[in-house]
């Protein structure tokens, strides 16, 4: 459950999993071997964006452009392929039927990341 949590970036509701547990020996102790088993996870990277701290949520920049994610916030677009280019806010989408669509303009508020 809390691997789940720390996987998809929402270290907050591994937080709220400990404020919200009466303290007490036992719960101290399963917390705890809890928290150091996620520690050994392998590969905490978001199953969409591939990235340790997932990007859900976040509009989409030139900083956080992830090449071939799945855009799941765009009723037309299916994949985000590349920056364009000698562009400094362009970039190419894969639409729902495999064409490409090029000259899209990187929109922080109209293009956000929804990873689940």
């Amino acid at each position: 459950c809390l691997i789940h949590f720390y996987k998809r970036g929402r270290f907050d509701s591994v937080l709220d999993l400990f404020s919200e547990t009466e303290v007490s020996v036992t719960n101290s102790v399963v917390l705890h071997k809890m928290m150091s088993r996620m520690n050994n996870v392998i590969s905490p990277e978001c199953d969409n964006c591939c990235q340790g701290l997932c990007l859900n949520g976040q509009g989409l920049t030139r900083e956080n452009f992830v090449t071939w994610v799945e855009d799941k916030g765009h009723s037309q677009i299916d994949r985000l392929i590349a920056i364009e280019e000698d562009s400094v806010d362009q970039f190419v989408g894969c639409l729902k039927d495999g064409s490409y669509w090029a000259n899209l303009t990187l929109k922080p508020s109209h293009y956000r990341y929804q990873c689940f």
